[in-house]
């Protein structure tokens, strides 16, 4: 007589936790890659987004051990628990970066002003050289109608005595005009300002307008 065992069967719930767990640990890698790639194109990222090169990297590294963190969660035996709370960690996640983005430039939006961003870095002034910050950035909000100021972002060495003279200008409503005929003292961080001005002024159609009619007059003379 010959004695047949079945071969075991897996229960449902074990098939679910196996995808569960392959898709956390995709997950983590996904992330451990994305985080890897911005960690390395700090320099590169910067310059696009407006951001420090030490934000970017320091965004790239809490993705990488991230990952890692979620990897090793993976091997956890209450499986499930574990990726809810995933999920709504990642939801939350989103939601603030979607804020912190957002913040600078949603209120004017939402309340129909015509805005305009001039950007000035530490590592494009000579102070900034001299001091090895190179990370330091000054930002300049203003309407980009009236050219009235309407905010002032500086993350950097100094900027506590920096913010001073944006309020200055915020205070007495002053526009960005301001920055461009102001001479502020040289070397010094200052000088910030009146790049960004500039730069700002750089992006107005206005500007582009008014450059190509002044070209056209001496042309013709």
């Amino acid at each position: 007589m010959t004695a047949v065992t079945p071969l075991p069967t897996r229960p449902f719930d074990d098939s679910t936790d196996s995808l569960l767990r392959f898709a956390m640990r995709l997950d983590a890698t996904l992330s451990g890659l994305v985080g890897l790639f911005i960690a390395l194109l700090a320099d590169p990222l910067a310059a696009l987004t407006g951001l420090s090169s030490v934000a970017e990297f320091s965004g790239g590294a809490l993705l990488v051990f991230g990952g890692l963190a979620v990897y090793g969660l993976a091997a956890a035996p209450d499986l499930r628990r574990v990726g809810v709370g995933l999920i709504v960690g990642n939801v939350v996640l989103t939601v603030a970066a979607l804020v912190v983005v957002a913040v600078g430039a949603l209120p004017l939006t939402e309340a129909g002003v015509a805005y305009e961003i001039g950007k000035a870095r530490y590592k494009e002034i000579a102070r900034g050289q001299i001091i090895g910050d190179v990370t330091g950035l000054l930002k300049l909000i203003f309407h980009s109608d009236t050219r009235k100021l309407l905010g002032v972002h500086i993350i950097g060495e100094g900027a506590s005595e920096l913010i001073h003279i944006g309020q200055a200008v915020l205070g007495f409503g002053g526009t960005i005009d301001y920055f461009v005929n102001t001479v502020f003292n040289y070397p010094t961080l200052a000088e910030c300002y009146k790049v960004a001005a500039f730069d700002g002024v750089n992006r107005l159609p206005m500007y582009h307008e008014e450059a190509a009619e002044l070209t056209q007059i001496a042309a013709d003379d």
